[in-house]
């Protein structure tokens, strides 16, 4: 079996921690929030694993709020073998949030393996995947899949695409 290791990452109440833990989620350092859309956020990260494949992968998910750039760039530095940018579709506001951490993201990582998940397609408000692909800014030659963070299937689907792309490399 091949350990890989995948780094989560994404702005605020995109589903990072929500896609970790339907994939196989343990560990999660949480605050609970006064007020918000929800009822945690996570301060400094989140950690799961899978088998899959063939593969057994270690999940590593990075707080999304922009006071915690410092963790998520130190983050950045593990040795990973790709990472899933989570976005949140259905949100404008997020996905304009989105570009420039995506970028940021991409230059500290230019050659790593990667994907953006655009979760949240079970709503009515979600933006096309072309749409998302423009707003956050990702290039012709990186994939942009649909997420159901809270789908196990869907979850997989994503993870199982990143890894195809990783072993390709």
């Amino acid at each position: 079996m091949r350990a890989v290791s995948v780094l989560v990452t994404g702005p605020f109440n995109s589903g990072k921690s929500t896609l970790i833990k339907t994939l196989g989620g343990r560990f999660s350092i949480d605050v609970e929030l006064a007020q918000g859309a929800k009822p945690t956020t996570t301060v400094f990260m989140d950690y799961g694993t899978i088998e899959m494949d063939g593969h057994y992968v270690r999940l590593y998910g990075t707080p999304g709020q922009s006071r915690f750039r410092p963790i998520i760039m130190g983050l950045l530095t593990l040795p990973v073998s790709g990472y899933v940018f989570v976005v949140d579709s259905s949100d404008p506001t997020s996905l304009a949030i989105a570009r420039g951490y995506y970028q940021a993201v991409r230059a500290r990582r230019p050659d790593l393996p990667h994907i953006v998940a655009a979760n949240k397609r079970d709503r009515i408000t979600a933006a096309p995947l072309q749409r998302v692909r423009h707003v956050v800014g990702v290039p012709e030659g990186v994939e942009v899949l649909p997420l159901i963070a809270r789908d196990r299937a869907s979850a997989e689907e994503v993870l199982r695409r990143l890894l195809t792309i990783i072993a390709d490399k």
